[in-house]
């Protein structure tokens, strides 16, 4: 049996997703998918890379280019908006 790791990492080979879409499809907590794809991040092995598509803001269109955290943002620096779409990952 696969462990979670190696599950989130199946999911992201074949599409993109968020924490919570992942969360979903396993069963896990959103906290602890969060911390898996922190460690995934760091495992995966050329020529695969994984992609961080990142979050931005609903209200004013800010996009958090330069975030390297796993976690979706809180709240947009420019307009402090709470709207703020979900950070999605890939593997390819």
């Amino acid at each position: 049996m696969a462990t979670s790791r190696e599950q989130i990492e199946e999911l992201l080979k074949h599409e993109t997703l968020s924490a919570r879409e992942i969360a979903e499809r396993l069963d896990l907590l959103i906290k602890d998918v969060v911390e898996h794809l922190v460690h995934v991040r760091k495992s995966v092995q050329p020529p695969l890379k994984f992609k961080l598509i990142p979050s931005h803001c609903n209200h004013c269109g800010f996009v958090f280019r330069e975030r390297k955290r796993i976690k979706t943002p809180s709240k947009c620096p420019r307009c402090n908006s709470e709207s703020i779409t979900e950070a999605r990952y890939k593997i390819e």
